[in-house]
């Protein structure tokens, strides 16, 4: 382990024409150049290195703070802890052959980074050791500049991520108590003052996610939670207590500063009470679903285990404790999860809600409607030049005329309907085009039936 004295030795050994005193001076005038408070000492050695041309390899494993790193550093050790981590994802080289990257946050209580690790150094640990606090010592590392303009720590091939086990401060150290637009958060609590309001879009031909709530941040503070593309989510529902790690101060279309999160931001709450719920339809989609409704009429899509399907009958009155939430449905696969309830509960006709309140409440709902027209179906062609099916079809009741609007897969659910059928729409939830139109959308977790009086 190289410390000052040894690198600035190191750098005089290899540069005989600058002395002891020039080398402080510059370290002084690199210091002032960056700005107060950005450079140890060390740090600036590092990059009056590489601008002297001087090659710090047998320097290398000397650790770094995140204070010290800059753009255009190499071959440098890294000692700092795990903020947050994307899923690993491959991509396509040059010559056709696949790789592998992970893209993941950092953090050491004063500044915030963002790391991606390629190919080979992803075999020096395991996805799982990647978890929010963990110490880590990132090994034969460089540093580039990010797409947002900030340094980026990159380890290639040569370089190596290191689980270290060490007692660390606890993460609730660093609750943010200031707000500043575009400021990196490392941890936030608090408790939310709304439903979390799901929405989707399409973008590069991928259907995208947002989920977002009010809540009272436990500094005073109150202000919209916006959570990008979320891996997988806990259950959270107005009332419940949260904490968040990894997220970012931007300003809303109001002015107001928001916080967002995205795939590496994670999101735990208290754990979850029980819930009754009514029984609406059991569906088959890529494995065993129930389309279950609360008192709020909320529909609740609920992924569910050779064991839980045991206990849940169309029709029937049950409470759930959902294990997880991901962003489109949750998950009841333990017996313990779903149990018979007996008491009393809205009919399944007084569930009902009009076209009217489906479309401004923020979450699925059940209704009953007329069809207008017959479904009209065409290929949209998307950014990649492939081609995705859209099909959409005019509904309305005493209350309100809208559209249903299905993608891919799901368009068939709207075949052959025919003007004055009346039809069951069970999981619909509201969302805004591109051009502001709002309509009801369809997906996997929905179901359309044809009524007969």
């Amino acid at each position: 382990m190289y410390d000052y004295e040894s690198l600035l030795n190191e750098i005089m050994r290899q540069r005989p024409d600058i002395t002891k005193e020039e080398l402080l001076n510059m370290v002084t005038q690199k210091k002032s150049t960056v700005g107060a408070g950005y450079l140890t000492d060390q740090g600036a050695l590092f990059i009056i290195a590489n601008e002297l041309g001087v090659n710090l390899q047998r320097a290398r494993h000397a650790e770094l703070n995140l204070k010290d790193i800059q753009i255009g550093l190499r071959n440098v050790t890294i000692k700092t802890r795990i903020l947050g981590a994307y899923p690993i994802k491959t991509y396509t080289r040059k010559d056709g052959t696949k790789g592998r990257y992970l893209r993941f946050v950092v953090f050491d209580g004063e500044r915030v980074l963002n790391a991606v690790a390629w190919d080979d150094s992803l075999n020096s640990f395991s996805e799982q050791q990647i978890a929010v606090g963990q110490t880590v010592r990132i090994v034969n590392c460089s540093v580039r500049q990010g797409i947002d303009g900030n340094p980026e720590i990159s380890v290639g091939a040569k370089g190596k991520i290191e689980i270290l086990l060490e007692n660390e401060p606890s993460l609730e150290n660093y609750e943010c108590q200031e707000f500043v637009e575009g400021r990196r958060l490392v941890y936030l609590k608090g408790q939310a003052l709304t439903d979390p309001k799901t929405s989707s879009f399409m973008r590069m031909g991928e259907q995208h996610l947002v989920i977002q709530f009010r809540a009272r941040l436990d500094n005073g503070r109150e202000c919209r939670i916006v959570l990008w593309d979320p891996v997988e989510q806990p259950a959270i529902a107005k009332g419940s207590r949260f904490q968040m790690f990894n997220l970012r101060v931007k300003k809303g279309l109001n002015g107001e500063l928001e916080v967002h999160g995205d795939g590496a931001t994670k999101l735990t709450v208290s754990k979850a009470e029980s819930s009754p719920v009514r029984v609406i339809k059991v569906i088959a989609r890529k494995g065993t679903f129930a389309l279950v409704c609360d008192r709020e009429k909320r529909i609740i899509p609920v992924l569910l285990s050779p064991k839980t399907e045991q206990i849940i009958r169309n029709n029937e009155i049950v409470d759930i404790v959902p294990e997880k939430q991901t962003p489109k449905y949750v998950v009841c696969t333990q017996e313990s999860s779903v149990r018979p309830c007996p008491t009393t509960f809205p009919t399944k006709e007084e569930l009902f809600v009009k076209l009217a309140d489906a479309m401004r409440r923020g979450f699925r709902s059940m209704f009953e409607v007329i069809a207008l027209s017959h479904p009209m179906r065409k290929n949209v062609k998307t950014k990649e030049g492939t081609m995705v099916a859209l099909a959409e079809l005019l509904v309305g009741d005493d209350s309100e005329e809208t559209k249903l609007s299905a993608w891919g897969e799901t368009s068939r659910m709207l075949e052959g309907i025919s003007p004055g059928e009346r039809l069951m729409v069970v999981g619909a939830y509201p969302v805004t085009t591109k051009i502001g139109d709002s309509l009801l959308q369809l997906d996997n977790y929905c179901v359309i039936e044809k009524l007969h009086y």
